[in-house]
Order: C-alpha cells, then structure tokens, then sequence
C-alpha cells in the first residue's frame, strides 16, 4: 500500500492528509493517528495502529484469520512481538504517521465509523495484501477494548468502486432471500455508501470462534458451490449466448487494441469458434473461489469477498477457478498446472451439475477471466503482474486435448 493510499482511505480523498516516516509531524501539522507498517516500511502489506492498552495484538489476531498462509505466519510472528511489548522499542523510524494540518477539524473516515458503529472511538488495522486485481483497502474496526466491530472496504478509484458496490449489491440480494443459505455463511453488510470520493462497504464480522482457513491443498468445496450455482436457479445456453460470454466479449472489447491485450482477443475469438455451440448449465458462481477467500465453521463455510460474482455464469466455474488457481499459485509450469487442473475438475463435474466434457473449456474461461482482470486493473494504472495466468492461458490455447 503506497502511503498517498493511506491518505486516501482515511480522508477520503479531501487532500487534507499527510503520511510521514518516523513519528514526527512536518510543520504545521499535528500527528493524527501512527500505524505499524508490516512487514515493513517498504513493502506496508498491514498497517496496526500504535495502541499503548494492546490493542493491535488483539486485532491483528481476528484480521490474519482468513489470510493465506504467508501472513498468517508472518502476523503470528507479529502479534507475539506485539503483546511482548516489543513495539516500545522500535525506533521511530519503523512507524509511519498520518497528520492533520493544525487546527483543521472536519470529518474523516475513523469519524464516519464512529458514528455508523455507535461508539466514541475506533481502532484501525488497515491490509491492503499483495498487488491484485481486486486490491483495495479493507479495514478491520475495533473499540478501544480491542473488540472487533466490523471489517471495511474502501473503494478509491473507478475498478475498485465498482467492486464494492457489486459486492453491496451481492451480499444484499443473498440476505434477502426466503430461505437462508444451508452450506455457507456471508457477511451482513451494516452500512453501504458514499463518502466523499470513496464508497464504503461495512460489514459485520463473521464467526471467529472455531473457524479454521481452508486449506489450498484441500479439495474444492463442492456444496457451498452447488448452493450458489443454484441461489437464482439455471438455465441451459450455449456458451455464445450465455450472459456471461456477453459480458466477456464486452469486456475485452473495451480493453481497445494493443499488444498488451492481443492475447485475450485472441481467446475470445478462438474460444468463441471453439466452443461457441457446447451448452452448459448456468447460474451463479462467486468468482473469486480460492482458499484465502473462505473458512470452516463445523459443516458450514464462510464465504468472503463476493465482489465478483455474477449470475448467467457456467456452473462449474467457481471450482474450475478454484482448481487452475491453485496450480499455477504452487508455481507449477503451466503444462503440468493444466494437467492436473483438468484431470481434477473432470472427476468433480459431474457433482456440479456441469457438462462432464466442459472441463477444458471451463479452464480456459477460468484463465481468460484472470487475464482480463489484470488487463482492467493495469488499464487503472494499479501495479498488477498477471504473466502466470497470461502464460498458461496461452499454453492453454494451443493444447487441444483433455
């Protein structure tokens, strides 16, 4: 996270803010809030607020839960520095400040939370993670007793603003249904809207207590899948006339020409001549099924980050983004990715309500999704490497057979 984000997630983009190495204000300004950068100052992937009582430890513990594995280890080593008091002893150099030019009293994001949460004062641990297509400020609140109140998104430019209010729109629509889901959990979205140039989505805390990650090297969960491939009911299509191939061919259309996005005209074209005719079932799919997205609750899953989903989508296509995501994330070479991301989903199709022979075709879609999203973030100018799902996307193209 760059320190002009930070800025920009707490004032909203008002410009009022300043964010400084060390814990000294520059002059004519007064020190509003000291964060703890980690891993470190260089590289801010979570930002914990400094907090004589503790409170960083006892939030940093809620905040790394559904984290890959990395940070969870990295967080873990933290949050024990942390409650041993080691934070003291930093130099001042460790810490980044916000200030806040003198005497300027108008409202930021913490007073915003304040009121939305009903309470007099809250603490912030900011992540923003690694560079993605999907990156953007998530914010964990707690009171001043450590107790976590809610988790944040902050929508700052075009992409990610579109994002959260999908993901309003999402977690809305499944709320309101008749019947609850049986197999997954989502978040209850508090508050939704617009402040100043951001747009903000509250959400309430899922479960903590007994909830495990899930595992990437575990098996895709296939009932939370069927659930959600079924949440508005199916339609059987062909791929060219399915909702989401419109969208697609929409999507890559709007990236314009250029080298940079030759390969996914390419997929398009060759994929829609491929495959254009072979019906599938479609429905809803969450689009962003990977293990840091999801935990375990006894029989129950809690299912995150649905700023991606969509309905008119194949089924089977969570599971196959689940699948080829997790290959190439292993850094597999692409062929030997592909091989078992296939084999894998040929034996599940079948428990997915899915065209059995999809499995290729669900792969490719799956990859091209991935590329695109990288092509829309850097189009945003975000500092986005998409080469392992461009590589095997064309890898992909050229490979035929099952």
């Amino acid at each position: 996270m760059a320190l002009d984000s930070l800025a920009i997630t707490l004032d909203g983009g008002q410009g009022l803010l300043t964010v400084v190495a060390g814990r000294r204000p520059p002059p004519g300004y007064s020190t509003y809030r000291t964060f703890l950068p980690l891993p470190t100052p260089q590289n801010p992937q979570l930002l914990l607020e400094r907090d004589r009582a503790g409170g960083p430890a006892t939030s940093l513990q809620r905040f790394s839960m559904s984290s890959p594995w990395y940070s969870r280890s990295a967080t873990a080593v933290a949050r024990a520095a942390l409650r041993a008091g080691l934070p003291s002893y930093l130099p001042s150099s460790r810490w980044i400040t916000v200030c806040r030019p003198d005497g300027d009293g108008r409202a930021l994001l913490p007073d915003v939370l304040s009121e939305v949460l009903g309470v007099p004062h809250v603490k912030l641990a900011v992540r923003a993670g690694r560079p993605r297509p999907n990156r953007k400020p998530v914010l964990q609140v707690s009171d001043a007793n450590g107790r976590v109140l809610a988790f944040v998104k902050v929508g700052w430019n075009d992409l990610t603003c579109r994002l959260v209010r999908q993901e309003v729109a999402v977690l809305t629509r499944i709320g309101r249904l008749p019947t609850a889901p049986r197999s997954f959990l989502i978040p209850g979205v508090r508050w939704s809207g617009r402040w100043e140039s951001v747009d903000l989505l509250v959400l309430e805390p899922l479960p903590a207590l007994g909830a495990r990650p899930w595992r990437r090297q575990q098996a895709p969960p296939l009932a939370p899948a069927v659930e959600i491939g079924n949440l508005y009911g199916c339609a059987r299509h062909t791929l060219e006339d399915s909702q989401y191939w419109t969208s697609m061919s929409r999507r890559v259309a709007d990236l314009g020409d250029g080298s940079s996005t030759a390969l996914a005209r390419e997929a398009v074209a060759l994929v829609g001549q491929r495959d254009g005719a072979t019906k599938l079932q479609c429905g809803t799919w969450h689009g962003d099924w990977t293990a840091g997205n999801m935990m375990t609750l006894g029989e129950r899953l809690l299912a995150y980050d649905w700023e991606r989903s969509a309905t008119g989508v194949p089924l089977g296509l969570d599971t196959a983004y689940f699948l080829i995501h997790r290959e190439l994330t292993r850094r597999r070479p692409s062929r030997r990715a592909l091989a078992v991301a296939r084999a894998a989903l040929h034996d599940l199709l079948h428990e997915l309500d899915s065209n059995r022979h999809a499995a290729r075709l669900l792969i490719d879609l799956s990859l091209l999704e991935m590329t695109v999203r990288f092509l829309e973030a850097r189009r945003e100018r975000m500092p986005v490497d998409g080469s392992v799902f461009e590589s095997a996307l064309e890898q992909s193209l050229g490979d035929h057979g099952d």
